[in-house]
């Protein structure tokens, strides 16, 4: 198995120490196994096969009702249903994939065993976090929006990409959220089901609440589903200001998330 990989000689001191070992065993456990392929098809068909249904089997099933809908109108809905179901369901899907990945490793003595070796502690969070944040980055995002881009590119060349670019990259802040916020919740936590339940309340919790109260919209990452939709119709400039706040506070919690990740980490007892 990938994870069980042999360490090299490590030659590194300080926080770094192991760095480069464990980051190679983590890509392992993505790019070794079938764990990269079966997540790329999982997006590939949640995410492009919605947004073509979207563009082009609705327009279709309008028309054979007799109730044609808009190329604009067509397109814009479908902007919108894609940014909202990447921000949630790629949001749900980074929780699963990652709220075992420090909690899983103390509570089975694998993290005691990998720091047993000339390894920090600092490096064994951090490997966690880059190699799941870049394989995230790369197979739910990346590849699927790519391709995305393509479709919606087709139906509509004259589409905002300015508005599109930022939208994404605001859609990268949303799922660092809720990765550095799993992967925290693990550190912190004991048991696996702590980490499912303040990571879900986080994400489906704080849509219902949105809901509820709107000004949560304003210094959140509940309402960020609707900014990018915004953005990647109208363009970055169409945003009111205020509107670029919750990203902002999304990314500096995110940021606050690592850290106190990497000051907790440092304090357990393996």
């Amino acid at each position: 198995m990938a994870a069980n990989q042999a360490f090299q000689l490590e030659e590194t001191r300080g926080w770094r120490m192991g760095l480069r070992n464990l980051m190679r065993k983590e890509n392992g456990e993505w790019f070794k196994t079938r764990r990269w392929w079966i997540q790329l098809l999982i997006w590939l068909v949640l995410i492009d096969g919605l947004l073509f249904f979207l563009l082009v089997g609705v327009p279709q099933a309008a028309k054979l009702a007799g109730q044609p809908i808009t190329d604009s109108e067509a397109f814009r809905t479908a902007v919108e249903a894609l940014f909202g179901i990447a921000s949630m369901g790629i949001g749900l899907g980074i929780i699963i994939v990652t709220q075992d990945e420090v909690i899983g490793e103390k509570t089975s003595g694998t993290a005691a065993w990998v720091l047993s070796k000339p390894a920090s502690r600092v490096a064994f969070y951090l490997s966690k976090l880059f190699n799941n944040g870049v394989s995230i980055l790369i197979l739910m995002m990346v590849i699927p929006f790519a391709i995305a881009f393509g479709l919606l590119w087709s139906k509509n060349p004259g589409m905002n990409i300015p508005g599109f670019v930022t939208a994404f990259a605001i859609l990268v802040i949303h799922n660092f959220f809720y990765l550095s916020l799993s992967l925290m919740i693990g550190v912190f936590a004991e048991k696996r089901s702590l980490v499912l339940a303040i990571s879900l309340a986080g994400l489906l919790g704080g849509q219902l609440m949105m809901n509820i109260v709107k000004e949560l919209m304003y210094f959140t990452p509940f309402g960020l589903s609707s900014i990018m939709a915004g953005v990647a119709n109208e363009g970055p400039l169409a945003l009111p200001g205020i509107l670029w706040l919750p990203v902002g506070i999304t990314l500096l919690l995110s940021l606050i998330f690592v850290l106190l990740s990497i000051w907790k980490i440092q304090k357990l007892e393996f």
